[in-house]
């Protein structure tokens, strides 16, 4: 069942709404501020929106995946990427069918990555 569109312009007016209220914030500033990303420790609060992650190395750093857990019974815990199990990634992939394009592609690139790097260490292995 896919979500509603009509979720999105609201959500897109109170960003709007906000940032009107202080203009001179950077987005990712905002986004902190509205609990929309975590404020982690070079993350992405002092990010400006034209210097944002575009390769695959520094976006697994800073791109986050929120879970309730199985069942979604627990309490939300936020990972990075580079930080989620293989397991985790690969069920997500799987169940979650309103998953952004963004997402998909950096969960699949995250996963094709690790298989490169397995590879690579068994080979040096020998």
């Amino acid at each position: 069942m896919a979500r509603s569109k009509k979720r999105i312009k609201p959500f897109l007016e109170w960003i709007e709404k906000e940032w009107n209220k202080q203009p001179d914030v950077r987005f990712t500033q905002l986004c902190v501020s509205l609990n929309i990303v975590p404020n982690t420790p070079g993350g992405w609060f002092y990010q400006e929106e034209y210097n944002l992650p575009e390769n695959f190395e520094d976006v697994r750093k800073f791109l986050t995946w929120g879970t309730y857990g199985k069942g979604g019974k627990t309490k939300l815990k936020v990972a990075y990427l580079k930080d989620m199990d293989k397991d985790h990634i690969e069920a997500c992939l799987k169940t979650q069918e309103t998953m952004s394009e963004y997402y998909r592609e950096y969960f699949e690139l995250e996963l094709e990555y690790r298989r490169r790097r397995k590879k690579n260490a068994n080979s040096l292995d020998k």
